[in-house]
């Protein structure tokens, strides 16, 4: 509700997220025009930085949902797997997919020599979109996480294949603070492509929304 900018997170984290999914200036983005409601919880907890606190993310993820009325979640963000593979953000991107939302997740940036074998959470949940990233020559980045997606597996078939989709994520120029432009790596910038994409798709057509398909069937 605030109508002054505020980005908590260090290095203008969200503020480049969404300059990737609709700045329109000197750098376009991928969905201009797009509605856009944010939830700022990076940088917000005690810990401060560019981390959050996993209630906190999961109450944002219920009020994009309950308050906000979206189509989709973009989640640039995530965390390290429960024993169980669930946790309270998986709870809340399930009620979030039975609601009928899109949730677009970021697959992690632990992919090089400190891989786990494991997708971040809560894009481990099987009906999020997980997304890695790509490097400039089309090449998978070398951060890109990839994994199982239950905790303690090693299958990586379909349905449940993790990342499910790449998108570009290396050297991505974007919006910052204080007029200027700054550049960023990693499965968030991914993740926001694939969620601007999804929104031309649906705003061109409005059937593929899983709210409409669910009143269709």
């Amino acid at each position: 509700g605030g109508s002054v900018p505020v980005d908590y997170g260090i290095e203008n984290h969200g503020t480049m997220m969404v300059g990737i999914l609709a700045a329109n200036g000197h750098v376009k983005g991928a969905a201009v025009g797009v509605e856009v409601s944010v939830a700022a919880v990076l940088g917000t907890g005690s810990e401060g930085g560019n981390t959050g606190e996993e209630g906190m993310v999961a109450a944002a993820i219920d009020w994009c949902w309950e308050s906000q009325n979206v189509d989709i979640i973009s989640l640039s963000l995530g965390g390290e797997q429960t024993e169980s593979g669930e946790g309270l953000t998986n709870e809340a991107v399930q009620r979030a997919i039975n609601a009928g939302v899109y949730v677009i997740a970021a697959a992690g940036n632990d992919g090089d020599t400190d891989d786990d074998g494991l997708v971040a959470a809560p894009s481990n949940e099987p009906l999020a979109i997980s997304v890695g990233a790509t490097s400039k020559g089309g090449m998978i980045w070398e951060g890109s996480s990839m994994g199982s997606q239950v905790h303690g597996t090693d299958e990586r078939q379909h349905p449940n294949q993790k990342p499910e989709i790449l998108a570009p994520g290396e050297g991505i120029i974007s919006t910052g603070s204080d007029q200027a432009y700054y550049r960023s790596t990693g499965t968030s910038d991914s993740t926001v492509f694939v969620s601007g994409a999804l929104a031309l798709i649906i705003s061109a057509h409005p059937e593929l929304k899983p709210s409409q398909a669910k009143l269709m069937r």
